[in-house]
């Protein structure tokens, strides 16, 4: 097995993993959300609110420009 090693019970969880594992590439970046999620979970925090409770307007608000 090449890569990272992890412990794996079975042969099915190891292919698990392996597949799960194999679906990231390091080197590549992720495109952009394109919300502030620092800022929005600080909002969301302020009011006394998880940022899932939001409201979609609310979470308009923390929009950035891709």
């Amino acid at each position: 097995m090449s890569g990272p090693t992890m412990k794996c019970n079975t042969a099915k969880n190891r292919t698990t993993v392996e597949q799960y594992l194999s679906m990231f590439n390091p080197y590549e970046s992720r495109p952009s959300i394109a919300i502030d999620l620092v800022a929005l979970t600080r909002y969301a925090k302020k009011h006394g609110k998880v940022a899932k409770d939001l409201s979609d307007n609310e979470i308009a608000a923390f929009r950035t420009q891709r």
